[in-house]
């Protein structure tokens, strides 16, 4: 009876908060390296959504022992499923990944909701539209080669989102920091 009760009342607190906005903090990171790779997961192994430059700011919004992760840049590889969206780039699907290639083989490291509007890269592939990543869709990064700041900052989150949580969740931009002379 108390766990039954629990769970209505967890289900209770997400709905009421689901229109308000919410705050997070996220951790500035300056890349050291030439180039850092961003990964749609946390290992070498998945498939690489974009890259850094030496100097980029980064927020970094969860980290591990050997990982970051990391909004991505704004021209990281992005891709839906073109069946799921109209004519404009609005997600008709109740909830949409976005996969870092064109087809299913290809890793989800985001998801937007119904509603959404995307914007368009180019003519579909195949069945597979590209698209600009959408707000606040993370990857991961090696924590070898950022050098975290001591500063946080507030961000504001999408209404109804845990903060920070998974790939797509968080609503954060990226920066270009000048190099030091």
């Amino acid at each position: 009876m108390i766990r039954r009760w629990q769970t209505a009342s967890a289900a209770l607190i997400l709905l009421l908060t689901a229109n308000s906005t919410t705050a997070a903090t996220a951790r500035i990171g300056i890349v050291t390296s030439g180039a850092l790779n961003v990964r749609a997961k946390p290992a070498r192994h998945f498939e690489r959504v974009g890259k850094f430059r030496r100097g980029d700011a980064v927020k970094v919004v969860r980290e591990t022992d050997e990982w970051l992760e990391v909004v991505v840049p704004t021209d990281a590889k992005a891709w839906v499923a073109k069946q799921h969206l109209d004519a404009r780039g609005v997600v008709i699907a109740t909830s949409l990944q976005v996969r870092s290639g064109p087809g299913i083989v290809f890793t989800t490291y985001a998801k937007v909701a119904k509603g959404t509007t995307l914007k368009l890269v180019g003519p579909p592939l195949d069945e597979w539209q590209r698209i600009l990543p959408p707000e606040g869709a993370t990857g991961w990064v090696s924590r070898a080669y950022v050098r975290l700041q001591d500063q946080r900052v507030t961000v504001a989150t999408k209404p109804g989102t845990p903060a920070p949580a998974k790939p797509g969740d968080t609503s954060l931009t990226v920066a270009k920091v000048p190099s030091k002379p």
